[in-house]
């Protein structure tokens, strides 16, 4: 949705303790820390019918908010609560076997190679699938952590299933996020939190790494001949360009068009 309402001031940096030594399963990763103080208001009406029309059952605030703006801006989002972190925060790519306790309670064996969030060498996310319940937020978090992270959809495919979690996250990342969405996203999420609380504090912290959008060369005879159709060269540009693309001497796709390669 093009048209919601973000948050639209300066956000200071964060200063976070994290190590990325996953660059090319997660090139871009962004952290937001939101502290409240005082009670949560009634959920607006936005955010109760997501919840009331969808079946879905409530959990806290700020997993709450993460699951709407999962379901409004298609980016999932983790909510951790910053208290229950330890000094560092790392993502890497994890081989052995290691018992995962995750937010639901599930005990989970990891086994071979994972690509895992740790803190203080304790594993507390399996990345893009499911945090872990000691440093989930509850109803009495104030302080939380926002991870808004892209992953490559190969890193992630088929975990959900080989250890039987049911994650909408997963589901989203193995079909592929917009890499360039997650300063809207952050901003979409103080947005919300703003209009049911009091917010004291709001840092940010940006990691990212080489990851261009996919630039296409075309040939318009070719697609013609494909598509069985005789498209002039304006009507191509102007179609492609109402759908997002940039079309010059070169075509630029789109960085939500997940599923456009060639």
């Amino acid at each position: 949705n093009l048209d919601v309402v973000s948050y639209p001031d300066e956000i200071p940096i964060l200063d976070l303790n994290f190590k990325n030594k996953a660059k090319d399963q997660c090139p871009k990763i962004s952290f937001l820390n939101i502290e409240i103080r005082g009670q949560v208001s009634k959920y607006k009406n936005y955010l109760e019918s997501y919840f009331q029309d969808l079946q879905i059952n409530k959990n806290n605030f700020f997993t709450d908010v993460s699951n709407y703006v999962a379901y409004e801006m298609g980016q999932p989002t983790h909510s951790y609560d910053f208290s229950l972190l330890g000094d560092d925060i790392t993502l890497d790519q994890l081989y052995g076997n290691y018992e995962f306790k995750t937010l639901l309670g599930n005990i989970v064996d990891l086994k071979e190679s994972n690509l895992v969030f740790t803190s203080e060498g304790k594993i507390i996310n399996l990345s893009g699938i499911m945090g872990g319940s000691e440093t989930a937020c509850t109803k009495q978090t104030t302080n939380s952590l926002i991870e808004c992270a892209y992953f490559r959809p190969e890193s992630i495919s088929g975990k959900a299933v080989k250890y039987n979690l049911n994650s909408d996250a997963s589901h989203k990342f193995e079909r592929g996020t917009d890499h360039n969405c997650h300063e809207k996203v952050l901003r979409r999420f103080i947005q919300i939190v703003s209009e049911h609380t009091e917010i004291i504090k709001l840092e940010i912290y940006v990691n990212n790494h080489n990851l261009e959008d996919i630039e296409l060369d075309f040939n318009l005879m070719k697609i013609n001949k494909i598509l069985g159709i005789n498209s002039s060269k304006e009507d191509f540009q102007d179609t492609l360009t109402k759908l997002g693309f940039d079309v010059g001497e070169i075509l630029k796709v789109p960085s939500f068009r997940n599923d456009i390669n060639h």
